[in-house]
């Protein structure tokens, strides 16, 4: 265990206190995962309905995860890397250009090569193998 992991932090939300970045739920089941504020894991809390009472069933942390194919060049621009791909890009850079953040906000710098995208999962939160199996089911659409 780290001080880190063992820190008290403040989960995000708003005034009404914390809120679940990601909820999953069916007539038994309640599961809900809260983010601490300015780190990169997740707080899991299940419930489960047994008897008409619901019961605690799991309280675990959890890294974030994300998967994406990122494609760099010197020479082909982000048109041709497309075509040869053959899926539509969630970004794109081009060579030159003043750099960004994903958010917009201008970086110093510029990209020293094309840089290409594919990230259709960027606001999905789940577990690093079920990430990978939605990518792979994604870019073979």
């Amino acid at each position: 265990m780290t001080e880190q992991f063992l820190a008290v932090h403040t989960l995000e939300g708003d005034d009404g206190g914390p809120k679940p970045v990601h909820v999953e739920s069916s007539e038994t089941r309640l599961e809900a995962r809260f983010r601490p504020k300015d780190e990169n894991y997740y707080l899991i809390f299940g419930a489960y309905v047994k008897d008409g009472k619901l019961a605690l069933s799991l309280c675990i942390a959890e890294a974030g995860s994300r998967v994406y194919l990122n494609i760099t060049s010197d020479t082909l621009s982000g048109q041709e890397i497309t075509t040869q791909v053959g899926l539509e890009p969630t970004r794109v850079s081009v060579k030159g250009a003043g750099r960004r953040h994903t958010n917009g906000k201008r970086m110093g710098g510029v990209y020293k090569q094309h840089r290409w995208t594919f990230d259709p999962l960027e606001n999905v939160i789940s577990p690093f193998n079920k990430n990978l199996s939605s990518f792979c089911f994604c870019s073979s659409l």
